[in-house]
């Protein structure tokens, strides 16, 4: 069988500039279709992460998520109603999508008081938009804008979701969770289960109908046991495809499309009215269908599946299209390399979907590569959960039970488990070679360090001294050495957690290690040491620790954020954050003017240096639904670009924020916009510049428009205004930035433009 992928490009490509602070960026897996419709020109599928849209003749996409204005990524509906597309969503939100965005958000359903709210299929019926959710029917007006009746009782025995709405000849179908349900369109009260005739044995069982279909004038129903229609009085099976799982029906002209699942794939079956004869399409080996989205004169239906976005027969094979994105939502543990590469791990326990990169300096369509076991055996499975990064700017990725590898660039060099050399302990009595790896630091040596969890061997800290050699290190303190998280502070001093977010606590205390015995207290115990919450600590369930710009020990727990001001004496220079202490601090990452970034299960927390006070918190609500979810797992800075990556279990977020990390020596200026057009640019940016610099703005006569201290770390941004804040005229102006000794000056031209 022929099988070709297309990765789709889903905008413009070119170099990539740094964002102005502020924008959102989500990035969710899209392989995984829920849901799709088909318009004469698009193909549009909805997935846990948003909704991706593909033209069928170019192939070209666009995508959409919260950051682009959808409600929520969690779309479980979507529909072609009036030339807008309509999509629902899990949490009751309907979002209605024009050609310039998003141009209406319904908020009833979500707000109603209901506790099973999702939507889960529309129905356009000239002015109305009949909606199906868990809990029944509800009636919108178009025209008026605003919700008529809901039908939430059929006559079923219990409550029943919707799952699809047809209308034939003035009749209203309605495929339930308990069978079919009929009533007339214009009857006076279908609010009344009495106005409603109930089928509740379709193919000879009382299981969910899963999709409607009108072929010839003729009702068809999609179940688990086959595909039926209805002959004026009941139900009777389409003989061909009796006994098969079908996910989805859809019709085109006079010919029914069915889909069906089973062990090994899915087949897509053409049947000439509902008792032609049956003809196979193509069948794929691997994975589910999810749906069909097929139209009048559209030719073969698209497949929407569970693995690759969506797929069509192009009669010499399948054709897959999918945005470029990552396989999971989960975004576990993260790190941003020397490169300026993300890289990201999943999960464990066979929830894990390996490990990713993104690169922001590739073009949109390849900045995302994903790592699994199918291409890559070497790595032993998918439950890989902790990146980190070693010495010389190496990248490392842990696998829970198959050691960790080691990357080099976009491939992998080598994995290091029980039988590798150097060897790694195993982890549980009960396998040798079941080998978990919880953390990689580098060594202000260069060295790498990494943890070994649970080691059998007693070796729970590994020194890499070559690619061969290693040494070991025995704690001799009371413990288990379940170490999770693993930094190294200025003196080489190795920081250990204890617990993590997915994953049961196996340890309740905060250890540390240096070798040269010089951290207070450890000379007697091979300098090893151990807080527990008799010596301070806010909690002895410690999720996370990070050393930030000062030197200073941050150390997440379970009910508060800690920060050892004086690492080489932790038990009496320490205070905990007052605003943080009853927060879960699950992740910490550093920003460029060591501002604390906190994740908790609250949201995000922006702190200042000292952790006393709450700068901003980033949360679902305040971010309009860019971010995925207030359950922060992981966070990484890119502190050249400026960019905060938030990840969740819904998704993974951007955000660009001003402090970038400075340079050394002042070099030339990076400023864009330029040219700086006024009023439609909202601030211009100034980049390359060195710890505390101030900036001039000059016109090119050598007068002062304005100056100013540059905002954080290496930028500086204006917003085209002078001291007495009005927009400046067009004209060429010269930006000058000062060190703050004054011994370094440098100089780049900006030009503005005023359209008014």
């Amino acid at each position: 069988m022929h099988v070709r992928a297309v990765i789709l490009v889903l905008c413009a490509v070119g170099p990539v500039r740094s964002q102005i602070p502020g924008m959102w960026k989500n990035s969710t897996a899209m392989e995984a279709v829920r849901v799709t419709a088909r318009d004469a020109s698009t193909v549009w599928a909805g997935t846990q992460g948003g909704v991706f849209a593909v033209d069928v003749s170019s192939r070209a996409a666009r995508q959409f998520t919260a950051a682009e204005g959808l409600s929520t990524n969690d779309v479980s509906a979507i529909a072609v109603v009036e030339g807008t597309i309509w999509i629902g969503a899990a949490d009751g939100s309907v979002d209605v999508l024009g050609p310039e965005g998003v141009s209406k958000r319904i908020t009833d359903i979500r707000e109603s008081q209901r506790i099973r709210k999702s939507v889960r299929t529309f129905c356009g019926v000239g002015d109305t938009v009949l909606i199906g959710t868990d809990f029944g029917i509800s009636v919108y007006r178009l025209s008026r804008e605003q919700f008529g009746d809901t039908y939430a009782s059929f006559g079923f025995p219990a409550p029943t979701g919707v799952n699809d709405i047809e209308v034939l000849n003035n009749e209203l179908w309605i495929a339930t969770d308990y069978g079919i349900a009929r009533a007339n369109r214009f009857a006076g009260n279908l609010v009344d289960p009495a106005a409603w005739q109930l089928y509740a044995n379709i193919m000879g069982s009382s299981a969910s109908v899963r999709a409607l279909g009108i072929v010839r004038d003729t009702l068809v129903a999609a179940t688990q046991a086959g595909v039926a229609y209805f002959d004026g009085t009941g139900f009777q099976a389409v003989t061909n495809l009796t006994g098969k799982d079908v996910a989805a029906v859809s019709v085109v002209g006079e010919e029914l499309y069915a889909v069906w699942n089973d062990a090994g794939g899915f087949t897509l079956e053409k049947i000439d009215g509902v008792t032609g004869p049956v003809q196979t399409i193509g069948t794929v080996p691997w994975g589910s269908a999810t749906g069909l989205a097929g139209i009048e004169g559209g030719g073969i239906p698209w497949v929407a599946t569970n693995f690759q976005g969506m797929a069509v027969n192009t009669g010499g094979g399948w054709e897959y299209a999918v945005p470029n994105g990552p396989k999971s939502n989960s975004f576990a543990s993260l790190a941003v390399d020397d490169s300026g590469v993300l890289w990201c791990a999943t999960g464990i326990s066979g929830m894990g979907r390996g490990f990713s990169r993104y690169d922001p300096s590739r073009p949109e369509g390849s900045r995302w590569k994903n790592f699994t076991v199918i291409e890559n055996p070497i790595m032993g499975s998918n439950d890989y959960f902790k990146v980190g990064l070693g010495g010389n700017g190496s990248v490392w990725i842990s696998s829970w039970g198959n050691g960790v590898v080691e990357m080099a660039g976009d491939t992998i060099r080598r994995r290091l488990d029980a039988t590798s050399t150097p060897a790694l302990s195993g982890s549980v009595d009960s396998d040798p070679f079941y080998v978990v790896m919880n953390g990689v630091a580098a060594g202000g040596d260069g060295s790498t360090w990494l943890v070994n969890w649970g080691a059998r061997s007693g070796n729970y800290l590994v020194r890499l001294t070559s690619d061969t050699l290693a040494s070991y290190f025995t704690h001799s303190i009371a413990g288990q050495g379940y170490f999770t998280s693993l930094a190294v502070d200025q003196y080489g001093t190795k920081w250990m957690a204890g617990a993590q977010p997915f994953h049961p606590t196996r340890a309740f205390s905060l250890y540390y290690f240096n070798e040269n015995l010089s951290v207070a207290g450890t000379s007697a115990t091979g300098g090893w040491g151990v807080m527990t919450e008799a010596d301070g600590l806010p909690d002895g369930v410690v999720f996370s620790v990070a050393v930030d710009k000062t030197g200073s020990v941050c150390v997440g727990t379970e009910h508060g954020l800690m920060i050892i001001s004086e690492p080489l004496f932790p038990k009496q220079r320490h205070f905990s954050s007052f605003p943080l202490r009853e927060q879960a601090i699950q992740a910490i990452a550093v920003d460029a003017i060591n501002n604390k970034w906190v994740g908790t299960r609250e949201g995000v927390f922006v702190m200042n240096a000292d952790a006393t006070r709450i700068l901003q918190q980033h949360t679902v609500a305040s971010s309009g639904g860019r971010l995925p979810s207030n359950d922060i797992r992981s966070l990484a800075i890119d502190q050249r670009r400026g960019i905060v990556y938030i990840g969740t279990e819904r998704g993974l977020a951007s955000l660009t924020i001003v402090p970038v990390e400075p340079k050394e020596a002042l070099s030339a200026l990076e400023i864009g916009p330029n040219p700086f057009f006024l009023p439609a640019h909202s601030v211009v940016e100034i980049r390359n510049l060195v710890e505390e610099s101030s900036i001039k703005i000059l016109r090119v006569d050598g007068s002062l428009v304005t100056e100013f201290r540059a905002q954080g770390g290496g930028r500086a941004l204006w917003d085209g205004r002078d001291r007495e804040g009005r927009l400046v005229s067009s004209g060429v102006y010269f930006v000058v930035a000062h060190a703050q000794d004054g011994d370094e000056v440098t100089t780049a031209k900006l030009a503005i433009i005023r359209k008014q």
